[in-house]
């Protein structure tokens, strides 16, 4: 079963409290207290429902009210008691001191809210194109590798064509100066042969030695 209405609602003001009921319900609120709002219209002299008196009790009336826009602390304990709590705008309004809770859901619900998701947004189009930019660096490094790649293995196939080319070219100086080197010519004319003279001083001694043997 659902929970039984608080009043009949009929012959009862509805819309815009004037500054006479105000000073009625503050009257009565300032000498009995707060509480049993369903009783309170009737003893208060008000042709209005519990709950609305209630309301405007709550949210306009009740001293300490703060009014005015909230401030960049007051948005941040929002935002982080949201997060925790979701939609609970009364444990809300605990933490924060002077704002009511309809207060607070409504300033949720017209400002917070938007900016965050605009935030978010923009974060995921940074995030989107910081990763954008990341893959074209990451693209642009592996294309400059892979040249510095290419370009070194053809300098290794130019110098192992370059050298086999010339070890054919010696090869063919060798075959065509009949197996002797143009490199390797060798001057007789200014080499020293005296290291060979011992020998042929020897030479010469061994054989006076055999001819006087045979005499």
């Amino acid at each position: 079963m659902g929970r039984a209405p608080c009043c009949s609602k009929v012959g009862l003001h509805r819309g815009a409290w004037s500054a006479d009921e105000d000073k009625l319900l503050i009257d009565h609120i300032q000498t009995h207290g707060e509480g049993q709002w369903r009783a309170l219209p009737s003893k208060a002299g008000l042709l209005r429902c519990g709950k609305s008196c209630r309301l405007r009790w709550m949210n306009y009336l009740r001293p300490g009210i703060k009014r005015g826009n909230f401030t960049a602390d007051e948005n941040d304990v929002i935002i982080r008691l949201h997060a925790l709590h979701g939609s609970r705008w009364s444990l809300i309004a605990t933490e924060l001191s002077g704002r009511t809770d309809n207060e607070i859901k409504n300033h949720w619900n017209a400002h917070l809210r938007k900016t965050l998701e605009n935030t978010g947004n923009q974060t995921t189009k940074k995030t989107k194109n910081k990763k954008i930019k990341q893959k074209k660096m990451l693209d642009d490094q592996k294309a400059v590798t892979e040249s510095q790649q290419k370009s070194t293995e053809v300098k290794l196939v130019d110098s192992g064509s370059s050298s086999s080319s010339s070890l054919s070219t010696s090869k063919n100086d060798v075959f065509e100066n009949g197996g002797a080197c143009s490199s390797c010519a060798f001057d007789f004319e200014d080499a020293d042969f005296d290291f060979l003279l011992p020998l042929f001083e020897r030479e010469d001694t061994s054989m006076i030695d055999g001819q006087l043997d045979d005499v």
